[in-house]
C-alpha cells in the first residue's frame, strides 16, 4: 500500500503538469469567421485526440512521438497539419467537399450550457434559450434557467427582483458588454430597462467572478451581450401582447454604411393602458404606463487593426399604479387613498477602442469608457423618493503571455466617479432624509491565467482600489479547474466582494406600505454605512456522458458566502423599516444539482434542484432571511417538432419562505409551497416569420392576500410589500418574430 501511494505521488504531477498544450481554432476556408464545431483532431498514428467546442476552439496535449496533426469533419476535406516547435496557437482552415452538396448535415446544440474550458464557472445562455418564454426584459430572462430565482418585489410597482446563491439581486454584479449596467438609484428596477429581444447572449457567473470587472460581485455576475452588426446580420422585428393588455414592439437593425463603418439600431416600446383587478382588492394588479427605449451603436475599423465603437442609449419609463380609481394626473402625496407613480430616465454614452495584434492573436489592448445620467422619481402613497445620479467610468486593459500561451496575464487600470443626490420624504410621519455622495474610485488590477499541463488551469487575480470615502480596498480572487477525465471537470473558487448599499433604491419596494423609514447610521459618509464586505467560496463538479448516444451533463455545485460587514434591512418590527450595521453573523449556503439531457435529437430535458440556507443576525434573533425559498425544484422540456414547430414547458416547485415577524397574526409565519407551469408553442413560416403562443402560471396559483389591509390604506399595518408568491394568475400571451 505504501509503495502504491509513492507511485501515485510520482505519477500525479506528471499527469497534471507533464505535457505542454497546443491550442487553436478551426474555421471554414471560404469564410474564416465561420467556426466549425466538433471537428475531430488527433495525432497521426496515435489514439491521442480531441475535438473543437461549439465555437471551433480546441486544445490537445503535444505528442511526444509525432508532429503530424490530422483534422477531419463531415462535409470538409480532411487535412494533415505539421506542427512546428514554435507553434503555440494554430488557425486551421478546412475546405468544404463540393461533391457533398446534396448531403444535409445537422447539428443539435443546447441553448444553454456551462463553459467547460473556463476555470470560472460560467453559464452561457443564448438568444435561442431566451425565446423559449416571453422574455420581455432582463428581469424576465431567467424563467427557464434554474440558476436564478425571479419574483415580484411588491404588489404595486410591477418590478421583478432576482436572487442568486441565497442572496438578493443587489449582490449580483450586472454589466452590459463588460461596461457598468443599471445600478445605484435604479436598484432592482433597472432590470426592466434592458429589453429581452435586444439580448444576443448572457454570461452568468456563480460566485466570485473575474477581478477585471470590479470589486462589486459577491454572489455572482450577469454580463449581457447585445446584438451587434457582425451578429445581427438580418433585421428583426418582434411584437408581443398578453391577456393583461400589455403590448410590446422591438426592432434590431444593422446596416453597413461603408467598407469600414457599420451601424446597429435597437428600438423598444411597451405600453399597458388598463390594468385589471382580478383579485378584487381595489388595486391594479400591475401598473399602467409604458417605456420608450433606444440604442444606437457605431463600429469603425481603423488602420492597423484598431476597432472603435460608440454607443448612445436613452430610456424613459413611466408607470401609474395603486388603487383602481387613482388617476394618472393625480398627485399621490395629496391623494386620500394609495397611489403609485414612477418615472425612470437614463441617458448613457459609451465607447470602446480595441486592438488584437495580427502576428500574436494572444495579445490585445482595449479601452472602455462610459458617461451616464440617471433619474428616479417614485411616489408610493405619500412617500416620495427623488434621486439624480451622474456617473463616469474608464478602464484600460492589456493582455499578453508569459513565454507561451500556457501562461497569460491581464493588467488594467481605471476607475469610476459618481455624484448622487437622493431625498426621501414621508410627510405622514414628518420624516425627511437627504443623502448626497460623491464617489471617486481609481484602481488597478492584475489577473494571471495558467495552464498547468493538459488537465489543470487556474485564474488568480487581485485588484487595489482607493475609495475617496472609505480608503484603500484590496480584493483578491482565485479559481481552479481540474479536468479529472475527458468528461469530468472539477472547479473551486474563492474571492472577496464589496458593495456600497444604495440604501433607498435597494429597499424601495418595502416603502409600498405605511412603514416608517428608520436607519441607524454608523458613519457620516455616503448613506451613513460602510460598504458591505463578503467572502464567497465554492466548488463544483460537471460530468458529461451519453445515454443511447445522446449527450447529457450533470453539474453539482456548493457555495458559501459570509459577510464581514453588511447593512441589515430589518422588517421584524410592525410598521418600521429598520436599517443598521451587522453585529453578528450573516451567511448563505447554496447547493444545487442540474441535469441536462438530450432524450432524442430533437427533445432536450433539464432537471434541477436547489437548496439554500441564508441567515442573518437581526435585533430580535438570529433568523432565516425573509422571502427566500429554502428549496426549489425545476423541470424544463423542449421539443423541436417536425415541420418547424417548437414546444417548450417549464414546471417549477417553490418551497416555503419565512415571512417577517411583523406580519404574524395577519399572514402565516411561513408561506406555503406552490407549483407554477409555463408553456409556449411556436411555428416558423417561410420568409423568416415565426409566430408564438404561450401561457404563464397555467396552474393559476396566486398569493391570496397580496396586500395587508387593502380597504384601509391609512391603517398602520397597510402593506403591499409582503409578496411571497405569484402576483398574476393564469395569463395567455402571443406574438411574432420576423427576420428577413
Amino acid at each position: 500500500m505504501f509503495r502504491g501511494l509513492l507511485l501515485w505521488m510520482f505519477l500525479l504531477p506528471i499527469a497534471l503538469w507533464g505535457q505542454p498544450i497546443l491550442r487553436g481554432k478551426v474555421a471554414e476556408k471560404e469564410s474564416p469567421t465561420s467556426a466549425i464545431p466538433f471537428v475531430s483532431i488527433r495525432w497521426l498514428g496515435t489514439n491521442s485526440g480531441s475535438q473543437t467546442d461549439s465555437l471551433g476552439n480546441f486544445s490537445i496535449p503535444l505528442s511526444l512521438t509525432t508532429n503530424q496533426l490530422i483534422v477531419s469533419s463531415v462535409g470538409f476535406l480532411a487535412d494533415t497539419i505539421r506542427v512546428l516547435a514554435e507553434d503555440q496557437f494554430l488557425t486551421i482552415l478546412l475546405k468544404p467537399v463540393n461533391s457533398l452538396a446534396e448531403v444535409k448535415v445537422e447539428e443539435t446544440r443546447s441553448s444553454t450550457k456551462i463553459d467547460f474550458l473556463n476555470p470560472i464557472q460560467t453559464h452561457l445562455i443564448s438568444a435561442k434559450e431566451l425565446q423559449k418564454a416571453a422574455c420581455c426584459n432582463l428581469s424576465e430572462s431567467f424563467e427557464t434557467s434554474p440558476a436564478v430565482d425571479v419574483s415580484y418585489a411588491d404588489a404595486l410597482t410591477g418590478a421583478k427582483q432576482i436572487q442568486m446563491l441565497g442572496l438578493s439581486g443587489q449582490y449580483t454584479l450586472l454589466t452590459q458588454e463588460n461596461l457598468p449596467g443599471p445600478r445605484g438609484i435604479f436598484g432592482n428596477q433597472g432590470l426592466s430597462l434592458i429589453p429581452g429581444p435586444w439580448i444576443q447572449s448572457i454570461q452568468l457567473v456563480k460566485g466570485a467572478g473575474s477581478i477585471a470587472n470590479g470589486y462589486e460581485s459577491v454572489a455572482g455576475q450577469i454580463n449581457v451581450e447585445l446584438w451587434k452588426a457582425d451578429s445581427a446580420t438580418k433585421p428583426l422585428v418582434n411584437g408581443y401582447m398578453n391577456g393583461m393588455g400589455r403590448m410590446e414592439g422591438n426592432l434590431v437593425y444593422s446596416h453597413k454604411l461603408s467598407g469600414k463603418l457599420d451601424a446597429t439600431v435597437l428600438l423598444h416600446g411597451n405600453y399597458m393602458q388598463h390594468s385589471p383587478d382580478r383579485n378584487s382588492d381595489g388595486f391594479r394588479d400591475l401598473p399602467e404606463g409604458g417605456q420608450a427605449n433606444g440604442l444606437l451603436r457605431l463600429r469603425y475599423i481603423l488602420p492597423k487593426d484598431w476597432i472603435a465603437q460608440l454607443g448612445v442609449h436613452w430610456v424613459n419609463d413611466q408607470r401609474t399604479g395603486g388603487e383602481t380609481h387613482f388617476h394618472p394626473s393625480s398627485d399621490p402625496s395629496t391623494y386620500h387613498g394609495f397611489g403609485m407613480k414612477s418615472r425612470l430616465e437614463a441617458k448613457t454614452v459609451w465607447g470602446k477602442l480595441g486592438k488584437v495584434f495580427p502576428g500574436a492573436r494572444y495579445k490585445s489592448l482595449g479601452f472602455l469608457w462610459s458617461l451616464g445620467q440617471n433619474e428616479n422619481q417614485t411616489n408610493l402613497g405619500r412617500t416620495q423618493f427623488k434621486a439624480k445620479e451622474e456617473n463616469a467610468s474608464f478602464t484600460a486593459i492589456y493582455q499578453s503571455i508569459i513565454g507561451t500561451t500556457d501562461h497569460q496575464y491581464r493588467i488594467g487600470a481605471g476607475g469610476f466617479w459618481t455624484q448622487g443626490d437622493e431625498t426621501l420624504q414621508q410627510p405622514q410621519f414628518t420624516k425627511s432624509f437627504a443623502y448626497q455622495r460623491t464617489e471617486l474610485v481609481p484602481g488597478a488590477f492584475a489577473e494571471y491565467t495558467g495552464q498547468w499541463g493538459p488537465r489543470l488551469n487556474s485564474v488568480i487575480g487581485i485588484r487595489a482600489d482607493y475609495h475617496n470615502l472609505f480608503g484603500l480596498m484590496i480584493t483578491p480572487r482565485a479559481h481552479l479547474r481540474l479536468e479529472a477525465t475527458a468528461d469530468l471537470t472539477f472547479r473551486a473558487s474563492i474571492g472577496k466582494g464589496r458593495r456600497l448599499t444604495s440604501l433607498i433604491a435597494d429597499n424601495l419596494s418595502f416603502l409600498a406600505s405605511n412603514r416608517v423609514w428608520a436607519p441607524d447610521p454608523s458613519t457620516e459618509k455616503a448613506y451613513g454605512f460602510r460598504p458591505d464586505e463578503a467572502w464567497n467560496t465554492g466548488a463544483s463538479a460537471s460530468q458529461s456522458f451519453r445515454i443511447n448516444r445522446r449527450r447529457g451533463t450533470i453539474t453539482t455545485d456548493y457555495f458559501y458566502t459570509w459577510f464581514q460587514k453588511q447593512v441589515v434591512t430589518d422588517l421584524e418590527t410592525v410598521g418600521q423599516i429598520n436599517l443598521y450595521s451587522l453585529t453578528g453573523k450573516s451567511y448563505a449556503h447554496s447547493f444545487s444539482v442540474q441535469w441536462d439531457q438530450f432524450l432524442t435529437r430533437k427533445i432536450e430535458m433539464r432537471l434541477a434542484y436547489r437548496m439554500v440556507d441564508s441567515r442573518s443576525q437581526f435585533q430580535s434573533a438570529f433568523l432565516q432571511k425573509p422571502f427566500l425559498a429554502n428549496h426549489r425544484g425545476f423541470a424544463n422540456l423542449s421539443w423541436n417538432a417536425p415541420r418547424k414547430w417548437k414546444l417548450d414547458g417549464t414546471l417549477q416547485w417553490t418551497g416555503n419562505k419565512r415571512l417577517p415577524g411583523s406580519v404574524e397574526g395577519v399572514l402565516p409565519v411561513q408561506s406555503p409551497d406552490f407549483v407554477t407551469l409555463n408553456g409556449q408553442i411556436s411555428k416558423t413560416f417561410p420568409f423568416g416569420l415565426e409566430l408564438y403562443l404561450g401561457i404563464e402560471n397555467a396552474t393559476d396559483f396566486r398569493q391570496k392576500e397580496l396586500i395587508i389591509s387593502p380597504s384601509n390604506t391609512h391603517a398602520a399595518n397597510f402593506d403591499a410589500a409582503m409578496v411571497w408568491g405569484p402576483v398574476i394568475g393564469r395569463m395567455v400571451y402571443g406574438g411574432f418574430r420576423w427576420s428577413w
